[in-house]
C-alpha cells in the first residue's frame, strides 16, 4: 500500500500471480477528487469532454490516497464500441447512456452480419485515448477502450433472446458469427496497442494489471445463461482471448456464482470482478479462494456488514484471505481516514495505514 506507483506495481504483480503477499488489495474510490475540469481549448470531441474530466479526476485522486490504486486514465466511452464495427448503430439521448441496436433481428439474418470495418464510434475511442495521454504524468496509464466480451459484444450485435434461443436451435450460425466477433476483438486490440503500447488492458473495474498478464472482458452472460449454454457459447471464445492475450479478467454483473462450474473452465483466469451484493458470496469463496484473484465491488459505508461478513467467512472456513482486491465506492458514510481505520482493523489494510 502506498503512492509511489513502483511499489504499488511490485505489490500488484505478486497479488495477481497468486504469490505469497501479506495482505490482500484495496481500491478506494470516490474519495479525494479534485474539482478539475479540461481548459476551455482542449482538444477533445465534445461528447467525451465530460468523460475526460472524470478519467482525469479519478486519476489525480488515485495519486493521493495511500491504497493499491495506480493512477490510470479510463478511455471508457460506451458499451457498443466493437458493436457498431459490425454495423450497429449507436443512439445519443440527452442524459442516457448511449444505446446499440441490433442489427440481427432473427437467426436468418446472421449470415448477412457484415465484416467488422472501422466506424465513427471506433476513430473516436482510438483518438480519446491518444487525447488521454496528453493529459498522463509520469507512471500513469491510458485503459484500453470498454471491451465487452464475445457473448456480451454478440447480444449487442444480435437481438438478445433470439440470440440465446438460436444457441439451442443454430448453434452453428451461434458459433460464425462469434468467431467473427471474436477475430474482431483481437485485432481492434491490437490495433489499441500498436498505438499506444503501454495501455493497460483492464477497463472494469479501473485497476492496473501487469503487462502481458491478460485482458479485462465484461461477461454478463455467465450470470444469465445457464452453465450449459455459457459452457457451449462464452468459454471457448474467452479462452481465445487468453491465450492471445496470456489469460482473463472477467467483469460480471450479475449472480455469476450460479454457473461457477464453468467460471472455473476458464484457461489463465487471472481475476473476475462483481458486485458483492449480487452474488452467492460463501459458495464463490468456496469456489475460488486461492485459485484467482476476487475482485469484490460494493459501497464502504452500507455495504460494511457484506464486507464483515466476507472477512469473517474466509477467516471461519481457514480459506485464502490475501489473492483479494476489494473495490470499495465512497457512499458518503465514511471519511478517508475512517475508511482506512476500517480497513485496518479488518486486516485488509496494514495497521500503519490508518
Amino acid at each position: 500500500m502506498s503512492t509511489n506507483i513502483a511499489q504499488t506495481k511490485d505489490f500488484l504483480r505478486e497479488l495477481w500471480a497468486l504469490r505469497d503477499v501479506p495482505r490482500p488489495a484495496f481500491r478506494l474510490l470516490g474519495w479525494n477528487e479534485p474539482a478539475w475540469e479540461p481548459p476551455a481549448d482542449a482538444a477533445v470531441d465534445p461528447l467525451l469532454r465530460d468523460h475526460l474530466a472524470r478519467a482525469v479526476r479519478a486519476a489525480l485522486a488515485a495519486a493521493t490516497i495511500p491504497d493499491d490504486g495506480v493512477p490510470l486514465l479510463n478511455s471508457y466511452i460506451h458499451i457498443g464500441v466493437h458493436a457498431s464495427a459490425f454495423g450497429c448503430p449507436i443512439i445519443r439521448e440527452p442524459g442516457q447512456e448511449p444505446k446499440v441496436k441490433p442489427v440481427i433481428a432473427s437467426v436468418d439474418q446472421a449470415a448477412a452480419l457484415p465484416d467488422p470495418h472501422p466506424t465513427e464510434e471506433t476513430r473516436r475511442a482510438l483518438e480519446y485515448q491518444r487525447v488521454l495521454a496528453g493529459y498522463a504524468r509520469p507512471g500513469w496509464q491510458v485503459t484500453h477502450t470498454d471491451l465487452q466480451g464475445p457473448t456480451d459484444t454478440a447480444s449487442l450485435v444480435w437481438d438478445y433472446t433470439d440470440l440465446l434461443v438460436s444457441g439451442m436451435t443454430d448453434p452453428d450460425r451461434v458459433h460464425a458469427v462469434l468467431r467473427r466477433i471474436t477475430d474482431y476483438i483481437i485485432a481492434f486490440e491490437r490495433e489499441q496497442l500498436a498505438a499506444d503500447p503501454w495501455l493497460n488492458l483492464n477497463h472494469n473495474p479501473c485497476i492496473w494489471l501487469p503487462e502481458n498478464f491478460g485482458i479485462s472482458a465484461s461477461e454478463d452472460l455467465v450470470s444469465v445463461t445457464g452453465p450449459v449454454w455459457y459452457r457451449d457459447f462464452g468459454l471457448p471464445y474467452n479462452n481465445r482471448l487468453a491465450e492471445e492475450f496470456n489469460g482473463l479478467f472477467m467483469h460480471a454483473c450479475g449472480r455469476f456464482t450460479d454457473a461457477l462450474d464453468v467460471v472455473l473452465e476458464h484457461d489463465r483466469l487471472r481475476g473476475i470482478n462483481c458486485n458483492l451484493a449480487e452474488v452467492d458470496l460463501e459458495k464463490m469463496l468456496d469456489g475460488l479462494a486461492g485459485k484467482t484473484v476476487i475482485v469484490p465491488r460494493l459501497s464502504l459505508g452500507k455495504g460494511e456488514p457484506l464486507l464483515r461478513r466476507y472477512v469473517t467467512y474466509l477467516r471461519d472456513r481457514n480459506l485464502d484471505r490475501v489473492h483479494h482486491y476489494f473495490i470499495l465506492d465512497n457512499d458518503g458514510i465514511y471519511t478517508l481516514d475512517q475508511a482506512l481505520a476500517l480497513l485496518c482493523e479488518l486486516g485488509i489494510a496494514p495497521k500503519d495505514a490508518a
